[in-house]
């Protein structure tokens, strides 16, 4: 029982470690331009080429403004809003949607002293 009880802890304690301050900017940017389809703003925090198994390689901003409104469809918007970044492995954190029938994540790396943004993973595929 303690051991079970150790495990749950510890798992609930690596779960919640704090973002760093450097993700946690990125992220707002990301959302932000996000909700307010922007893809200038995006593209600040955005490391090209943005590689993808869902959609084609993204390498330039011009890319981009083009294949927002397909990457970010009124439903993934609505279901990017509020979310948090999660810590995945080897320092990699995602955004994914609210919305369990959205298997889109938007994965996040540090280059340099900056988080960016760099590859929309279909976890389905």
């Amino acid at each position: 029982m303690h051991r079970l009880f150790a495990l749950f802890f510890v798992a609930g304690f690596l779960g919640a470690q704090e973002v760093p301050p450097a993700m946690a900017k990125a992220a707002s940017t990301f959302l932000a331009a996000v909700a307010n389809d922007d893809a200038e703003k995006l593209a600040t925090v955005t490391r090209f080429p943005i590689k993808s198994n869902e959609f084609k390689s993204i390498g330039s901003k011009a890319e981009l403004q083009k294949a927002f409104s397909v990457i970010f469809p009124k439903a993934r918007k609505a279901g990017l809003i509020s979310q948090k970044p999660t810590l995945r492995t080897k320092g990699i954190y995602s955004i994914s949607s609210k919305e369990q029938n959205d298997p889109i994540q938007f994965l996040f790396k540090q280059f340099g002293s900056e988080f960016q943004f760099y590859l929309i993973d279909n976890i389905n595929e």
